[in-house]
């Protein structure tokens, strides 16, 4: 949804929310998840937990049995830092281009 990013984790069976792992724009994601070195099946998820008035985070592991899916959920990632990068590099040119105007 636009520049906001999450990884939901929800339990298959009771369909209950297991955890949230947001990404907020302005930091990078490798931040909240990052890839396992020596696997490209898992990841590390940086999780809050904002129950209670505050905020607390833990770090927990998530694995996919077959790589295609690893691949589809590094692929999702990856598509929505290339969106921010985009809407940044546009905003860069629409302000230039602004200035531009102005001078002339």
């Amino acid at each position: 949804q636009g520049e906001a990013c999450r990884v939901v984790l929800v339990d298959k069976e009771s369909d209950e929310l297991f955890a949230v792992a947001p990404i907020p724009s302005g930091i990078s994601i490798d931040v909240v998840v990052e890839p396992v070195l020596d696997s490209s099946r898992y990841y590390v998820l940086r999780v809050e937990d904002t129950s209670e008035g505050r905020t607390r985070h833990a770090f927990i592991g998530i694995g996919f049995r077959h790589r295609p899916h690893s691949s589809d959920f590094s692929a999702a990632l990856y598509e929505h830092r290339r969106f921010l990068q985009k809407k940044a590099e546009a905003e860069k040119r629409t302000e230039a281009w602004e200035i531009q105007e102005q001078r002339s």
